[in-house]
C-alpha cells in the first residue's frame, strides 16, 4: 500500500506545492505512473501530465521502461570509481566527509550523462554506497566526532524523510543547532580578532591592521555563505512543518536564538569595520 502524504486539515497545503511534490516525485523514483502521483497529492491528473510534458523529462510509460528508469538513478561503476576516488581526493586535502557532500558529487556525475538533467540518486542509494564502503563510512564517523567532541554539533546527515513529520522535525532542530554553533564559533572568533587587533594597533600600527582587517572582511563573506545557506535551509524546513501537526515550539525557539547570534555577530563586526576599517581596505582593492 503507497505511504499518504500528511495532510491536516487545519494545515491544507497548497494546490501549487501539492504539484511540486508530485513532480518531485516523479523525478526521484517515488511514483511509477503520473496518475499514482496526481492521486497520492490530491492534484488533477491532466494538470501533472501537462506540467510533466513541458518539464520534459521522461515518463513512465510501462514497467518495462520503469526498470530502465530507475536504473538511471544509479551511478555506473566508472562514476562510482570516479566518485570514490574524489572523496579520497578530498579528505587528502583535509576536507571533511559526510554524506551529504557525497550525495552532492553523485549528483553532479549523474547530471555529466546525457538525458539526466534535474534526476538525482536517492537516500538509499547514497546509504547503501557509504555501507559498501566502510573506509569512508571511517571517515564520516571521525567527522561526526569532531563536530561533537569539539564544536557541540550533531552529526551531518542526508536530507529528512518528507514522509516522516518526526524525522522531518528532528532533521529540521539538528540543523538549526549545528548553523547556531557554527554561528556562536564564528561569534566568539570575531570578538578575540577585535581584542588582537586592539592590540595590535599600538603594538604594530594602524597600517598593519588595516592589512589584516581588509583579509578578515573577505573571510566574512565567506563565512556569510555558509550561514545564509543554513539559515535559508532552516527556513525551508519551518515552512515545510507548517503542514504538519506538531509540537514545533524546539524550532521556533532555536531559530530565534540563531538570529539574535546573527544580530550580535553583525553589531561586533561594524564596530570593527568602523574601528579599523577593514570593509574600506576591501572596497579600495577592487
Amino acid at each position: 500500500m503507497p505511504r499518504k502524504h500528511p495532510k491536516p486539515p487545519n494545515h491544507p497545503i497548497k494546490s501549487a506545492d501539492r504539484l511540486a511534490l508530485a513532480i518531485t516525485g516523479l523525478k526521484t523514483g517515488k511514483y511509477t505512473t503520473i496518475h499514482d502521483a496526481a492521486t497520492q497529492n490530491a492534484v488533477p491528473e491532466s494538470t501533472l501530465r501537462a506540467r510533466v510534458k513541458s518539464a520534459g523529462f521522461p515518463r513512465r510509460a510501462n514497467t518495462r521502461n520503469t526498470r530502465r528508469r530507475v536504473k538511471e538513478f544509479r551511478l555506473t561503476r566508472t562514476e562510482e570509481n570516479t566518485l570514490s576516488n574524489w572523496i579520497v581526493q578530498v579528505h587528502e586535502g583535509g576536507n571533511p566527509i559526510y554524506p551529504r557532500l557525497i550525495q552532492d558529487m553523485a549528483d553532479t556525475l549523474l547530471e555529466k550523462r546525457g538525458g539526466t538533467h534535474g534526476f538525482r540518486v536517492t537516500r538509499e542509494w547514497v546509504s547503501g554506497y557509504i555501507q559498501f564502503h566502510p573506509e569512508f563510512a571511517a571517515l564520516i564517523e571521525q567527522h561526526n566526532e569532531y563536530l561533537e567532541k569539539e564544536l557541540g554539533m550533531r552529526p551531518f546527515r542526508l536530507g529528512p524523510d518528507p514522509d516522516n513529520p518526526k524525522d522531518v522535525l528532528e532533521y529540521a532542530v539538528d540543523g538549526l543547532h549545528n548553523t547556531a554553533q557554527f554561528a556562536k564559533q564564528m561569534n566568539e572568533f570575531e570578538k578575540t580578532m577585535q581584542k588582537d587587533l586592539r592590540e595590535r594597533m599600538v603594538t604594530k600600527g594602524p597600517d598593519h591592521v588595516r592589512t589584516i582587517a581588509a583579509a578578515l572582511e573577505e573571510w566574512r563573506q565567506e563565512v556569510a555563505k555558509v550561514l545564509e545557506s543554513g539559515v535559508e535551509q532552516c527556513s525551508e524546513l519551518g515552512e515545510l512543518l507548517l503542514n504538519y501537526e506538531l509540537d514545533t515550539s524546539a524550532f521556533v525557539n532555536g531559530y530565534r536564538e540563531l538570529l539574535c547570534i546573527n544580530r550580535d555577530t553583525e553589531e561586533v563586526q561594524e564596530e570593527m569595520r568602523v574601528e579599523f576599517g577593514g570593509k574600506v581596505a576591501v572596497e579600495e582593492e577592487s
